[in-house]
């Protein structure tokens, strides 16, 4: 399993991460999944920088996307975090980076993952 090819995904909602899995799955992309932020907290303390890009809903219960993210940029500043969110403001999101909203097209998601993944 190659570092540039393992994706964690997290979202509360099975719909949206099987989505994801099966679209990045699809590119040759490894998928981790976890169903909230507490849980892909743990997932990264486990694979650490094994770990090449973190997609995380905004909105989840325990704890949300921004803060996971911001978690995320303490414990690895250089591992690309991508935002997904089905709300239009994202005035919530203090941080630069990519935000994809919701739904999005197979495609959208590729180009954003690859955008992202080749900026570090």
């Amino acid at each position: 399993m190659k570092r540039d090819q393992v994706v964690l995904v997290v979202d509360d909602a099975p719909s949206v991460r099987e989505y994801v899995k099966t679209v990045l799955q699809e590119e040759g992309f490894e998928i981790i999944e976890a169903s909230d932020g507490i849980d892909g907290y743990n997932v990264i303390q486990e694979f650490g920088s094994g770990i090449a890009l973190v997609i995380t809903d905004v909105i989840m219960p325990k704890m949300d996307g921004v803060s996971l993210a911001e978690s995320v940029r303490e414990l690895f500043p250089t591992m690309p975090v991508l935002l997904m969110t089905g709300y239009a403001s994202t005035h919530r999101i203090p941080m630069e980076g990519v935000v994809l909203q919701k739904p999005f097209l197979p495609q959208a998601l590729v180009q954003a993952v690859r955008k992202v993944i080749e900026k570090t």
